[in-house]
Order: structure tokens, then sequence, then C-alpha cells
């Protein structure tokens, strides 16, 4: 997007395996310079690992699932809001027990839908507010 990356920004990178090291390959490739302070760990050591930080540095991952009469039914990833609006990062769908973890903009969100999201405290409680918890 638009959003500009400077020195001493955090990331987090999420994928699989084998993306992670495709990552790692590129950046070498094209001579961007990152660090990484340490190995890759899976989601739920990562969420389990949040208690530690202050509340402005966590991390939470949150299941919203699409209701009927949603503004979500109906509506793609780009158009419905949620980096907008809730302020968070789409990490996956899980339909009809199925996961899909390749979300792209394009794609349309079905009622009964399991959105992953990963975001703030604050984006916790403004989905709290908005009852999509």
């Amino acid at each position: 997007g638009d959003i500009q990356v400077l020195p001493g920004d955090r990331l987090y990178i999420l994928g699989t395996e084998k993306v992670l090291e495709n990552f790692n390959l590129m950046c070498e490739q094209r001579n961007v310079l990152l660090s990484s302070e340490e190995e890759p760990v899976t989601l739920h050591k990562f969420i389990d690992r949040q208690s530690e930080l202050t509340e402005e540095q966590q991390l939470f991952a949150y299941a919203v699932k699409v209701k009927k009469g949603s503004d979500l039914g109906g509506s793609s990833l780009r158009d419905s809001g949620i980096k907008t609006k809730w302020c968070a990062c789409l990490i996956g769908v899980e339909r009809a027990m199925l996961p899909i973890l390749d979300v792209h903009s394009n794609f349309v969100f079905n009622v009964d839908d399991l959105l992953w999201v990963i975001g703030s405290y604050k984006m916790g409680q403004q989905l709290i507010k908005n009852e999509l918890l």
C-alpha cells in the first residue's frame, strides 16, 4: 500500500515455512537489510508470548463470524473495511471448516464464514463495540 517502512519499524511476517523462506531469499536478492530478532514461531506460540508485552505492544488474534444480515456478507475483502475501519489484518478465512489462507482483495465473504484477524487491543474493543465478537 502507501505505508512507508522506516528504520526501527518492527515488521511481523506471517506465512507458511516456505513463504518465510522465500521472503528471506527475496530480501537477500534485493539487498533489503532486515534483521530478525528471533526464529520463526507458530501463530499459537506468538499469541502466547503477547502476555509478556505491554498492552500497547500486544497483538491479538480474533475470530469474527459473518452473521446473517451483516454488511460483511457478500462484501469483498477490499470493500469490507477490515483494514480501514477495524485497523486489522486478515490472516485467513474458515469456510465450511476449510481454511483459506491466501485471501485476495476481491475475495467475497459469505454468511457463516469465520474471519481470522490480527490487530491491537484497541481493535478488539472496536469489534466488541460493533458487536462482531
